[in-house]
């Protein structure tokens, strides 16, 4: 359940202020154990108002002290059963454990009491809200409640690992977190908090398979209208596997006709920009951090897929004269593309090196992670492999895989990323877990479980946090200071990862 617990030790101070005898003894006392516990309650009427019910206790020893201090530059207005201030709007609500005193509430806990405050995120208007020592439970209550019954209706996988068994669960929720009226946001909290393509398409397409298909057709709107400047072609490909992805899954023509609009936009702005000299879409971004326009075959490798296998329901929506132009084109694009990859593949390596930047403008990245560019293709080359260009059984479909291992851009199964030159948040020896589903995917088409499996509990221990399975775009390898590792960017589409394999059991 998203309620987290967090035990910490903080040990009072005693005999401040000079009231120290002469004589002092060793005192060994016994530290205090705080514990706090929040969730976000679920309660219909004020799920606009993201209301955060926080809880504070005492584990251990004998008294501990806590103080809510506003670091808001605002006036914050605070209700509780002492002392009520008059205003038509409260930012935060109080119980009676505490009281007032020097700009801040107090609260003295001692074993076996509990101070609770719930703090709006958008200020609730006074009388709107009934808070009192009881809410904190009764809210919990029904949080939990709200939560269970959205993971009853999914698909229901139970395994002999409760950790695979939570993390499933966890991660169906979080992904229902990330949900913002009918978009689902990259992340929470940070620069992510906003609709992407790539990634937010991943989330609502693992929720498919999980059994929440009206949820995802619900989802896959706003970013079948999304649009991002230099990615377009790249986009388009996207859109048009969604689409085809939600027909294979749930067989519902009317919602693709209803659709089609929107997809078919899609499909021509392919279908009308296949006339560059190389018989490939026009130069774009590398990706979406790297600005530098290149004639990208993470974009060729998409946009030919999507041509390919849409051609199934083109069939079945009876469009025989685009079915006919698409079955040509896609023919004559899988030719281009295999030409462009003979002059771009560099065979001094073993085994050759596939690049993303076609015809000669990319070099070798070895160490893969050693410098941001390298990093960024072993992020990118994933959705080539997910587009199945080279045959099953022919040695150039392992070459990408084999390159990342050999070139140090796998760890426990999970894609490497880092550099001197791009230390950014955390340090030079970082993963990238959400990027490397594709690269494990790959091995249950190829019948490689085993080495599938390393990547799936390689996101279990490390690619998650313990027992909360939060996700982030990169994490430490190792502790870097006395709290541990840490993420950034933390993100919850990874429910792709773990629900593969259990959906394959």
């Amino acid at each position: 359940m998203p309620i987290i617990t967090i035990d910490y030790i903080h040990p009072s101070p005693f005999q401040s202020e000079g009231a120290v005898p002469i004589d002092q003894k060793p005192i060994n006392r016994e530290k205090e154990v705080y514990r706090l516990e929040a969730f976000v309650s679920t309660e219909k009427h004020i799920t606009e108002n993201a209301v955060v019910f926080v809880q504070f206790s005492i584990v251990s020893g004998k008294e501990g002290k806590i103080a809510v201090q506003n670091e808001s530059p605002d006036k914050v207005q605070i209700q509780n059963s002492k002392k009520n201030l008059p205003s038509d709007k409260i930012h935060i609500y109080a119980d009676s454990n505490w009281t007032f005193s020097r700009g801040m509430i107090h609260s003295i806990l001692k074993p076996g009491l509990k101070a609770t405050i719930a703090i709006p995120t958008k200020t609730i208007f006074e009388n709107s809200f009934k808070f009192n020592d009881q809410s904190f439970q009764v809210h919990k209550e029904e949080t939990i409640k709200v939560w269970k019954s959205i993971i009853s209706k999914a698909t229901q996988v139970e395994v002999s690992e409760a950790r695979i068994n939570n993390a499933w669960k966890n991660l169906i929720v979080q992904n229902f977190m990330l949900i913002n009226n009918d978009k689902i946001f990259y992340s929470s909290g940070n620069q992510y908090e906003q609709l992407y393509s790539s990634e937010g398409s991943e989330a609502v397409l693992s929720l498919i398979n999980w059994n929440f298909e009206e949820k995802a057709k619900a989802l896959v709107v706003p970013i079948l209208d999304f649009s991002r400047k230099g990615l377009e072609y790249y986009q388009a490909g996207i859109k048009i596997l969604d689409v085809i992805k939600i027909w294979q899954q749930t067989k519902d023509i009317d919602f693709i006709k209803e659709m089609r609009p929107r997809w078919e936009k899609e499909l021509f702005k392919i279908l009308n920009n296949l006339g560059d000299e190389n018989g490939s879409l026009p130069k774009e971004k590398y990706c979406g951090d790297i600005s530098t326009p290149v004639h990208s075959l993470a974009v060729d490798a998409k946009a030919w897929r999507s041509l390919k296998d849409i051609q199934p329901l083109l069939k079945e929506l009876k469009a025989v004269e685009l079915l006919i132009l698409v079955q040509k084109e896609e023919k004559r694009y899988k030719e281009n593309i295999i030409k462009a990859l003979e002059v771009s593949i560099l065979k001094g390596t073993n085994p050759p090196f596939i690049p993303i930047v076609l015809f000669g403008k990319e070099e070798t990245h070895s160490p893969i992670p050693s410098t941001r560019i390298g990093s960024y293709w072993n992020l990118i080359i994933g959705f080539v492999i997910a587009r199945k260009i080279f045959p099953l059984g022919s040695i150039e479909e392992s070459f990408i895989p084999d390159y990342q291992e050999k070139n140090g851009g796998i760890f426990m199964g999970m894609i490497r990323s880092g550099g001197t030159s791009h230390a950014f948040w955390t340090g030079s020896e970082r993963i990238n877990p959400l990027y490397g589903s594709r690269y494990s995917y790959d091995f249950l088409r190829r019948d490689l479980p085993e080495k599938y499996l390393v990547g799936f509990y390689g996101m279990l221990s490390q690619g998650f946090t313990r027992n909360t399975f939060i996700g982030g775009e990169g994490s430490t390898l190792e502790q870097v200071d006395d709290g541990g590792r840490f993420f950034y960017c933390s993100l919850i589409v990874l429910l792709t990862h773990i629900s593969y394999l259990c959906l394959k059991i």
